[in-house]
């Protein structure tokens, strides 16, 4: 079914109801601002107006119909908010997120590759990618958002993947011969890759021997000179033949058929997004300019994402869950500027859902880090895998993906998977604690810090 012209608006939507930072189900949700209201009484022809002002770089109007009202209203309400220097969100952004804290417990190469740059974001340059943002949605018009029956959104569950360059097609058939091994596992699989890549014939048949569907993306060519290109992401999942996703990495090991977490109540129940991400080991810093970016003070209680699963359903949010995702697309697509604030494409999946003040739901167990015995002599943990769990309450939650995404890069004492560590008890939540002061405190009490040393290992001591 191909899309036809939207009838104009007789009138726009008012702001959603805000539900609060915290919901009662620990979901994470951001009312939309104030300005919102107002704003929101007229955005779709004011935004319109807005884009259409600028014939050299706006879609022409005869080439798209507009986004949907609520989408609409919620992206003039993001051009809205105020544009701040470094020196006027600081103050806020470090009394919410000490510094004390924050530069313990973020990426310690990010914070010192990338922070002088953060701060010296301007105003109009925060402007102007907030502007970058709601263009690439405007040009998509209707089609930013779910819609059933709609040619392209997607129908059924299944899971999808990406491989294609160096050792991931043997990784990725890893993976599904792992998943074939549970006899519960009965999901199909897409796997995407850049042009020119997965061209190995026995490659190909081996994958596709296991039900994978192979599929090239299209309008996006690898960068040749990247160590890692992590764009392929966003665009495989909303690319997909499936409503429902559960994307697995190709180096994430599931210890068991992990199916049924598409009938688990945090993803299922009626009043969910239907968007579950999992935990990193780190978090944002109140000097990262995706603070000011987003018009939000730095969040104490929140763990970067960890993006070697995520599971979504694009209709979730009223449809608007594809929409983050075409906006984690584009942030890969203008990754200059937005893997410097996210440290790769992880959490610009974080970043689409606060942007556009969409809930989430963060997956209630923080992770653990799975790997090897200390090394003889250096009392060093070899942590080289994440150990990533179920979404059960409680101490009915259970190990699920072990994400060896560090044990690729070089080699580990034998056994290779002899030991966990987990820095916090097993009782305590990703959710339960929505400021920094008990989880730090639990931090504190087995340091989980990481060091790179030769060969790109890394060792949690």
């Amino acid at each position: 079914m191909s899309s036809s012209p939207a009838p104009a608006y007789a009138s726009c939507p008012s702001s959603p109801p805000s539900t609060g930072l915290l919901s009662k189900a620990g979901r994470l949700s951001l009312p939309l601002p104030a300005a919102a209201s107002a704003a929101a009484q007229c955005a779709c022809p004011r935004l319109t107006r807005r884009l259409e002002s600028e014939p050299e770089t706006s879609p022409s109007p005869s080439a798209t119909v507009p986004p949907p009202p609520d989408l609409a209203a919620r992206l003039e309400a993001h051009l809205a908010l105020p544009a701040l220097t470094h020196a006027e969100a600081y103050p806020a952004n470090a009394a919410a997120c000490p510094e004390a804290v924050h530069d313990a417990l973020v990426n310690q190469d990010q914070l010192r590759g990338n922070r002088a740059g953060w701060e010296a974001l301007g105003a109009e340059e925060v402007r102007a990618a907030r502007e970058g943002v709601v263009r690439h949605l405007w040009e998509l018009g209707e089609r930013a958002v779910w819609r059933e029956g709609e040619e392209g959104m997607g129908e059924g569950r299944g899971v999808v993947m990406t491989a294609g360059n160096g050792d991931t097609p043997r990784r990725a058939l890893t993976l599904l011969r792992l998943l074939h091994q549970q006899p519960t596992f009965s999901l199909p699989v897409e796997i995407f890759h850049f042009p020119g890549e997965l061209s190995s014939p026995s490659d190909r048949a081996a994958l596709e021997s296991l039900g994978a569907t192979l599929r090239e993306v299209q309008g996006l060519e690898k960068d040749k000179g990247a160590w890692k290109d992590f764009r392929l992401k966003a665009q495989a999942i909303s690319r997909s033949g499936f409503r429902e996703v559960l994307y697995l990495d190709s180096d994430n090991i599931p210890l068991r058929d992990p199916s049924f977490l598409f009938d688990d109540p945090a993803y299922s129940s009626s009043d969910s997004p239907r968007a579950v991400f999992w935990p990193d080991f780190n978090k944002d810093h109140p000097s990262n300019a995706i603070w000011r970016i987003l018009g939000m003070t730095c969040r104490p209680g929140e763990w970067e994402f960890e993006s070697g699963q995520i599971l979504l359903d694009k209709s979730g949010n009223s449809g608007l869950n594809l929409a983050a995702l075409h906006i984690a697309d584009y942030m890969a697509r203008e990754n200059t500027l937005w893997y410097a604030l996210s440290g790769g494409d992880k959490d610009t999946f974080r970043y689409a859902f606060h942007l556009l003040r969409l809930p989430f739901t963060p997956a209630p167990h923080w992770l653990s880090a799975l790997g090897a015995a200390p090394l003889p002599g250096s009392g060093q943990f070899c942590g080289h895998t994440m150990l990533q769990y179920d979404l059960k309450p409680g101490e009915a939650a259970r190990p699920l993906f072990a994400h060896a995404n560090l044990l690729k890069h070089g080699r580990a004492p034998t056994p290779v998977f002899s030991h966990v560590k987990r820095p916090i008890p097993s009782s305590s939540s990703n959710t339960s604690a929505p400021t920094s002061s008990d989880t730090d405190t639990a931090l504190q009490g087995v340091p989980m810090r990481v060091t790179t040393v030769p060969g790109r290992g890394i060792w949690g001591r």
